[in-house]
């Protein structure tokens, strides 16, 4: 993205997009976040902690960053594992059967540094487009796809660390 299109992300990330607005040339994907009847925090809390990370200078380090996002997101997060326990998690993931993988990818608590380095990356290929909340369990958010398979991995789990219960891709 270029600083052109990262300066509309985070507009529509503060405000939605404008009324006439429509995505230009771009595939979109559609989530669904599950609420415990608090979607209109869970929405806030997670532009909040976007917004954070969006506005902070082009090139901050991990550091500076880890510094600026919401104090209850980073105690939402895992401890940072050492390479050895990285290599146990994912030797124990191994063993499990494909839906056991993907339930457990989806309940895992990010440590705040992979999380910072997956959604300030190149890594990272969607952006916001908009999000409404439809009541008070469940909150649509809609994001460009800028290239395929656009992993939202990152987002899924600051929806969840912002008190989401679960997300959903629509098709």
């Amino acid at each position: 993205m270029n600083a052109e299109d990262e300066a509309a992300e985070v507009r529509r990330l503060a405000n939605g997009p404008e009324s006439a607005e429509e995505p230009e040339d771009a595939e979109t994907m559609h989530l669904r976040v599950r609420c415990g009847r608090n979607a209109d925090q869970v929405l806030h809390r997670t532009r909040e902690l976007l917004l954070t990370v969006l506005r902070s200078p082009a090139g901050s380090a991990t550091s500076e960053l880890r510094a600026v996002v919401p104090e209850w997101f980073r105690e939402a997060c895992a401890p940072e594992e050492t390479a050895e326990q990285e290599r146990a998690r994912l030797e124990r993931r191994r063993a499990l059967s494909p839906a056991e993988r993907l339930q457990q990818v989806q309940d895992r608590q990010w440590p705040l540094e992979s999380w910072l380095q997956w959604f300030t990356s190149k890594k990272r290929l969607w952006c916001w487009w908009d999000a409404q909340v439809r009541n008070a369990n469940t909150v649509d958010v809609t994001v460009l796809v800028l290239n395929r398979p656009a992993p939202v991995a990152a987002l899924d789990w600051a929806f969840r660390a912002a008190g989401a219960n679960a997300v959903e891709i629509e098709d």
